[in-house]
C-alpha cells in the first residue's frame, strides 16, 4: 500500500484560552478514507510518524461576521493561556 505509516496521531486538548487548554482529552488514530473536522480554537497536534509517509489536506473556515461581534472578542483572548513553556501532556 503506497499511503502506508505508522504513528502520526491526532492528539486533541481543550479549547485554546480555557483553563484546560494544554490537558490531553482524546488521541485519534488515522483511518484510510476518513477526515477529521473540529474547531481550530480546540488545541491540536499530530504525533510523530514512525514509519512511512503520510499527506494531510486541511482546509480553514471562518466568519468575517462573526469575528466582528463582541462575543468573539471576548471568547478569544490572545495570549490568555500565557506564555507556553512546554508540550501538552499527551
Amino acid at each position: 500500500d503506497d499511503g502506508a505509516f505508522e504513528g502520526s496521531d491526532l492528539a486533541f486538548c481543550g479549547m485554546l484560552a480555557s483553563p484546560d487548554h494544554r490537558r490531553h482529552i482524546f488521541t485519534y488514530k488515522h483511518v484510510k478514507g476518513r477526515c477529521v473536522v473540529h474547531s481550530g480554537k480546540r488545541r491540536h497536534g499530530a504525533l510523530n510518524i514512525t514509519a512511512g509517509e503520510r499527506a494531510s489536506l486541511i482546509l480553514w473556515t471562518k466568519s468575517e461576521r462573526f469575528r466582528r461581534t463582541s462575543e468573539y472578542a471576548a471568547k478569544i483572548v490572545r495570549g490568555a493561556h500565557g506564555e507556553e513553556t512546554d508540550i501538552p501532556d499527551i
